[in-house]
C-alpha cells in the first residue's frame, strides 16, 4: 500500500484509484492486447508515472488491476473487479465499483493508468469544486471535452453505479449524468493525454 506524506494544506481523506484493467488492443502491436500499465514511456512504465504524479494527492493508492505477479513490485493495494466476467467485461465502471467497495475513506479519486502528465494539482482541484457546489461526483473537463474516468466521487453513490450496471448501463459519462456529477474546469488540454497507441506513445516519447 502506498502512502502519501501529509499534504500541506488538509484535504478530506481521499484515496486514489488507478484504473489498470484495459485491454490494451489498440497499443499492443498485433492487437491481441497487452498490459499497457507496463509499456515502457520515457524509460518507465506508463503507470509509473501516474503512480509518481497521484501519490502526494492522495492518503492512499490503490491500482485496480487483472490478476499477476508483475503488479507486486508496485507496491500498491491492488483490488480486483466484483462486477463482470472475462467474457463480458463491464469496463471501467466495474473498477471505480470494485474501488467504492473497497475504500475506508468517504471520497475517491480515480484516473487511468495511460495519463502520465496528470495535474499535480488535480484532486486538490477537484476537492475545491466539490466545496463549491456540494456535489457527490466531479468529473474533469478540459478545454470544451468531458474526460468523466479522471473524477472524484463519494463513496455514497456506490448503490446508484450498481443498480446503473444492473440495468445494462455501461459508459462512465452516461452514469455521472444520473448522479448528477459536476464537471471541473482545467486549463490545460495536454495534462489529460491518453496514450492509447504506440504512435501516440511515440510522438509523446520526448521531454
Amino acid at each position: 500500500m502506498v502512502q502519501s506524506a501529509r499534504r500541506s494544506c488538509p484535504l478530506p481523506p481521499v484515496t486514489g484509484l488507478v484504473l489498470c484493467g484495459g485491454q490494451g488492443r489498440r497499443m499492443s502491436p498485433d492487437g491481441a492486447g497487452i498490459d499497457k500499465a507496463f509499456v515502457t514511456f520515457r524509460g518507465r512504465p506508463l503507470v509509473q508515472h501516474v503512480i509518481e504524479r497521484m501519490t502526494p494527492q492522495v492518503d492512499t493508492l490503490i491500482l485496480n488491476t487483472p490478476s499477476g505477479p508483475a503488479w507486486d513490485a508496485l507496491g500498491c493495494e491492488r483490488v480486483s473487479d466484483r462486477l463482470g466476467t472475462p467474457n463480458q467485461p463491464i469496463g471501467p465502471l466495474a473498477g471505480i465499483h470494485a474501488g467504492l467497495k473497497t475504500i475506508r475513506t468517504n471520497w475517491l479519486v480515480c484516473t487511468p493508468c495511460d495519463t502520465p502528465f496528470l495535474p499535480r494539482n488535480m484532486t486538490r482541484t477537484l476537492f475545491a469544486e466539490q466545496k463549491r457546489t456540494d456535489a457527490m461526483a466531479v468529473g474533469v473537463r478540459c478545454e470544451g471535452r468531458l474526460h468523466p474516468i479522471l473524477c472524484l466521487l463519494h463513496r455514497g453513490v456506490v448503490e446508484g453505479l450498481e443498480r446503473f450496471i444492473d440495468g445494462g448501463g455501461r459508459r462512465v459519462e452516461d452514469w455521472l449524468r444520473t448522479i448528477p456529477a459536476a464537471w471541473c474546469a482545467f486549463p490545460n488540454a495536454e495534462s489529460f493525454i491518453n496514450l492509447n497507441t504506440r504512435a501516440e506513445l511515440e510522438a509523446m516519447e520526448r521531454p
